[in-house]
């Protein structure tokens, strides 16, 4: 099942997928698809977080992704909340 996490300068998409024989126990991907679900580009065991004002993403791991899903460099730590350290619990995204 495709997960939509972010939306894309451009309108596209950015989300998570999993992959293997079971939802519980499965690996997860990161893609990028269009509006009708058509995937443009999909990158294993990452996930989103911030997307860049470029048309990109930064990835869990740290890693910046073009808007076709090519790493382009890193980043030193990815934090993303509220800045009194409350959860954004109702963003349905952002865990902590």
């Amino acid at each position: 099942m495709i997960t939509p996490v972010l939306q894309a300068q451009d309108g596209t998409f950015v989300g998570t997928v999993g992959i293997g024989p079971s939802w519980a126990a499965a690996l997860w991907n990161m893609i990028g698809f269009d509006g009708s679900g058509n995937v443009k580009w999909s990158v294993p065991n990452d996930s989103p977080q911030i997307a860049t004002a470029d048309g990109g993403v930064i990835g869990a791991s740290g890693i910046t992704y073009d808007s076709n899903g090519n790493a382009t460099g890193r980043v030193a730590q990815v934090t993303v909340g509220a800045p009194d350290k409350r959860s954004l619990s109702g963003m349905g995204v952002l865990r902590f």
